[in-house]
């Protein structure tokens, strides 16, 4: 046990002497380096340590959706963890309050699921549970994840140009049907057109909600 520990207080270091000099990026990828790499034998103390100057970190860089879920893992990790707003940034508050009341509001509503339990915690937000979310239901993964904005987009999108789809789908049968119903060239030609162009609608429409499903599968697997 000596050289992880050895290893582990080597890479601390790193992480704080990072994040005092303000190279916030430096201070997340060694902090999610010795977390990935120690895995479920570390330290509840440490990783607590560790996961607050990621948090810190990531509020430094603009990213408050995975700073504020560093803070709910290490509520889940230890529910009396606080932090002293004349010590801490007023942005940082704000970020944890939020976090703060997220546990409290997955708590009351399924303590049984989430009151405290690495393993689950560890299996909801893992990316395969986001992705089969995902797959089910664009833009779930995304919120899940605390990415409103983007799950929201997503889910729009999709959502929209699938219905959207489905009605050209349905002018197009119409005016197929009446093209070959036409009395005369002229109204052919003219009901033709129209046809074809529903035709070509519905095409964009269905590649579009095609896509964003799959970006939404994509922007799981690829952001960390």
């Amino acid at each position: 046990m000596i050289l992880p520990i050895m290893i582990f207080a080597y890479s601390i270091n790193d992480i704080i002497i990072a994040y005092e000099t303000g190279k916030y990026a430096d201070a997340v990828k060694i902090g999610e380096d010795i977390i990935d790499k120690i895995g479920k034998d570390i330290v509840t103390e440490d990783e607590v340590n560790i996961r607050t100057y990621i948090a810190f970190s990531y509020v430094a860089l603009g990213n408050s959706k995975k700073a504020q879920l560093n803070f709910e893992y290490i509520l889940n990790l230890n529910p009396n963890y606080d932090l002293k707003e004349e010590f801490v940034s007023p942005k940082i508050i704000e970020v944890f309050k939020d976090a703060q009341d997220k546990v409290r509001l997955l708590i009351n509503e399924s303590p049984d699921y989430y009151f405290f339990k690495r393993d689950r915690f560890d299996s909801r937000f893992s990316k395969s549970n986001l992705i089969i979310k995902s797959l089910i239901i664009p833009g779930w993964g995304q919120m899940d994840r605390g990415e409103n904005s983007k799950a929201f987009t997503i889910g729009t999108v999709f959502f929209v140009s699938v219905a959207a789809g489905i009605s050209s789908y349905f002018l197009m049968n119409e005016a197929s049907n009446n093209y070959q119903n036409a009395s005369n060239t002229e109204d052919a030609t003219l009901l033709y057109n129209r046809y074809n162009n529903y035709s070509k609608l519905n095409r964009v429409l269905f590649d579009f909600s095609i896509s964003t499903y799959i970006f939404n599968i994509l922007d799981i697997l690829w952001t960390r």
